[in-house]
C-alpha cells in the first residue's frame, strides 16, 4: 500500500534514516520547530537506509556528493536560519 509518511529531522550536516526502499521524497516543511521530510512510500517495500544532508544558506558542498543526492527542498525557520535538503537517490 503506497501512503505518505513524515520523517522528523535532526538539524545535523547527515544522517541515516530508514525508510521504504520505493520511497520518494515529496518535500520539507518546518513544522513547531522541527525540519520534517515527507516522503510517498510503499509500506510493503523493506526498508534502506537513506542519508539526507543539511546545508544551510552559504554553506559549503562537496560537489562529489551532487552526484549521488537530489535536492528536497528548502525550510526557513522561526529563528531564521534556512536550510537546504538533499537525500541520496
Amino acid at each position: 500500500m503506497k501512503t505518505i509518511w513524515r520523517y522528523p529531522l535532526l538539524i545535523t550536516d547527515r544522517q541515516v534514516l530508514k525508510i521504504p526502499r520505493s520511497a520518494q521524497f515529496l518535500s520539507v516543511i518546518q513544522q513547531n520547530g522541527t525540519v520534517m521530510l515527507y516522503a510517498l512510500v510503499d509500506t510493503d517495500s523493506p526498508e534502506k537506509e537513506y542519508e539526507i544532508f543539511l546545508r544551510g544558506t552559504g554553506g559549503p558542498i562537496d560537489e562529489a556528493y551532487l552526484r549521488f543526492i537530489d535536492f528536497v527542498g528548502t525550510v526557513k525557520m522561526p529563528d531564521g536560519f534556512v536550510w537546504h535538503v538533499f537525500a541520496e537517490m
